[in-house]
């Protein structure tokens, strides 16, 4: 019988989104080619500790991940043009989550003003958690469709690593135990190369990561600018199982505010059965994240099954729509269709 684990507090938006509110994504993102911005501006409000936290808001003429979840509900050109997003959909966690609620409504206000200056049909506010900002935007701003996305899955840590797999059920702590020995025996290593020192194994990475998102039918979600890009963001680190000198799984990650947030990820799929790198690069993380003081793990989006199976919480990621134009209808029927058809690959 699985016992129960930690579940995530209310401070966790404030650690694990922390940093896609952090000015060094915002800079580093402005260099990204998955997502090139066609213009771009930094909202701000106050958070409830009343510190300035910036809110990204792009015009985008097209978004990797969002063609991903086209993919994922079977659709094509959903979006009418260019779009303005606040923020990326590729920040995990929307830096409004951590700000009071009549902040959030302001500065989408304000994203209101600059998106109908800009020209666009549509404003996107993406990544939401279930909280009071979300109620409080739904009510005081009413939008007219709400997509689920995605979601992503979090652990709060405690004291030790035996604490934490005495959370799991019998057979998913025998599973992570037994391969992780098996990985060991086939001499795999486990690596970390923070910031810069990632660069060189970065290609590498992107080919893993690369098939990863073809197994799962997926479009590629990543280009090596944009990587190269995020590991000059402070806390980024590559993490790696490795075989001689061969990556066999990896992530990268961010550590910022005593959360280790993992926001990529890729496998070699001909390697699982021999090598399990996969569960192997997971414990070790867990051991990471613990060891250097994290309160939290989140081991981002996709496997939902086996990252809850492994003591990680689903935290729903919904996206708000708001037309901004006369077309209301138009735009927004193919965007509720999608949120059924996303809602259903969910659930399966």
């Amino acid at each position: 019988m699985t016992k129960t684990a930690p579940q995530p507090e209310a401070a966790t938006t404030r650690s694990c989104g922390a940093v896609f509110a952090d000015p060094s994504w915002h800079d580093a993102w402005l260099n990204a080619t998955v997502e090139p911005a066609l213009a771009d501006r930094v909202l701000t409000g106050l958070d409830d500790h009343d510190e300035v936290t910036g809110v990204p808001l792009y015009r985008l003429g097209g978004s990797a991940l969002w063609r991903g979840y086209e993919d994922d509900a079977g659709m094509a050109d959903v979006l009418p043009g260019n779009v303005a997003f606040l923020s990326s959909v590729y920040a995990i966690s929307s830096p409004l989550n951590r700000l009071t609620e009549p902040d959030a409504v302001k500065v989408v206000d304000e994203a209101f003003e600059q998106a109908t200056e800009w020209g666009c049909p549509l404003l996107l506010v993406t990544n939401l958690e279930p909280g009071p900002v979300l109620d409080h935007l739904r009510s005081a701003r009413r939008s007219p469709a709400e997509i689920r996305l995605d979601a992503t899955c979090r652990a709060v840590l405690p004291d030790s690593e035996d604490e934490f797999m005495a959370t799991l059920g019998r057979s998913a702590r025998s599973d992570i135990r037994r391969r992780h020995r098996r990985a060991i025996e086939q001499k795999v290593t486990f690596h970390r190369r923070w910031g810069r020192d990632a660069r060189g194994k970065l290609a590498e990475f992107l080919a893993l990561s690369e098939q990863s998102a073809t197994e799962h039918g997926n479009p590629p979600l990543y280009d090596l600018e944009t990587l190269l890009a995020i590991v000059e963001v402070p806390g980024a680190v590559l993490l790696t199982a490795e075989h001689d000198d061969r990556i066999l799984a990896g992530s990268i990650a961010f550590l910022h505010d005593d959360c280790l947030l993992v926001w990529a990820a890729g496998v070699d799929y001909s390697a699982l059965r021999v090598y399990h790198p996969y569960v192997f690069l997971l414990r070790e993380t867990i051991a990471l994240a613990m060891h250097l003081g994290c309160r939290e793990l989140d081991l981002g989006r996709g496997t939902f099954e086996f990252k809850t199976r492994h003591g990680f919480t689903p935290t729903v990621l919904t996206t708000l729509a708001y037309p901004l134009g006369d077309t209301a209808d138009d735009i927004l029927a193919p965007l509720r269709e999608m949120d059924r058809r996303i809602t259903a690959f969910l659930a399966q």
